[in-house]
């Protein structure tokens, strides 16, 4: 089933247009869930997109609770896009409280934090609640051109994210997953393995897809196959 819904932003109730599919039998017993989030907004970024669509038809192919949303400024959303990113994690957290809180899908047993381009420098940046079992999933990290996407608070999204690959932060730090083309038009492969290189434990995996670029056209399969291996390790 699935369902389309405005939730009202944890910064300041702009409303979120969420998609929220659930294929699975609600028995009251626990899933699995997943938040995937889209590219810059002003740059056409939204749900529209065809890895948000290509990962969203794939968990809820798996009966995970699977929800993809419009940040503020975007598709259906109100508001607009900010110059800093933070009203933008607000909107991921309203996405993520009304999972944990609503009835209308099983209890969330653990939650895959997913973003792409863009939305994957927000999604590294937001946490889950610490008695859930968690996973990061981070698409074309956009790490060469945050600046430019943060009006120069690309430090926070930083720390956040090394804070997760720091061993000695068992709190937040779940399996992290970053995957990278390696003709990347936005961010060098040798800049982003060095980066990850610097605090990554044996809980960071990076995929490095040859011939890829930041936008996977035609190879949305690929992603799935290096995802659902991940998975099941």
């Amino acid at each position: 089933m699935t369902t389309r819904l405005k939730i009202p932003s944890a910064e300041d109730s702009t409303e979120i247009d969420a998609v929220i599919t659930y294929e699975g039998k609600h028995t009251g017993e626990g899933a699995p869930a997943i938040i995937i989030s889209h590219p810059y907004g002003p740059l056409g970024g939204s749900i529209v997109n065809n890895v948000v669509q290509s990962l969203h038809k794939y968990f809820s192919s798996k009966n995970y609770v699977t929800a993809s949303f419009n940040f503020r400024g975007a598709g259906r959303s109100g508001g607009r896009t900010s110059w800093t990113g933070m009203p933008e994690r607000q909107d991921y957290i309203a996405v993520m409280n009304h999972l944990f809180k609503s009835n209308a899908y099983p209890t969330i047993s653990s939650i895959i934090i997913c973003g792409y381009s863009f939305g994957s420098m927000i999604a590294g940046s937001i946490t889950p609640p610490a008695d859930i079992p968690s996973r990061y999933l981070l698409i074309s990290y956009p790490l060469s051109v945050m600046w430019a996407l943060t009006s120069f608070h690309s430090t926070f999204f930083k720390e956040q994210v090394m804070q997760r690959m720091d061993s000695a932060n068992d709190a937040t730090s779940g399996p992290m997953l970053f995957i990278m083309g390696d003709r990347d038009q936005f961010t060098g492969l040798g800049a982003l393995k060095r980066w990850i290189a610097d605090k990554a434990t044996e809980r960071t995996t990076l995929a490095v897809v040859p011939d890829g670029d930041h936008f996977w056209f035609g190879m949305e399969e690929t992603l799935i196959q290096i995802i659902d291996s991940w998975l099941h390790q």
